[in-house]
């Protein structure tokens, strides 16, 4: 009984892990979303009028 117990507690640990790698990189990806339309956008201005 004690060994199911320590393997819900790994599997818990890991699903908790993942979830927060998952959020953290979704975050990030928003981010850059945010950050690199903006400079491309301003990139191809200036390579329009330049």
């Amino acid at each position: 009984m004690s060994s199911f117990i320590v393997f819900f507690l790994k599997v818990k640990h890991i699903c908790a892990a993942t979830t927060s790698l998952f959020n953290s990189f979704h975050f990030y990806t928003v981010l850059c979303g945010k950050l690199y339309f903006p400079i491309s956008f301003t990139h191809c201005l200036i390579l329009v009028f330049t």
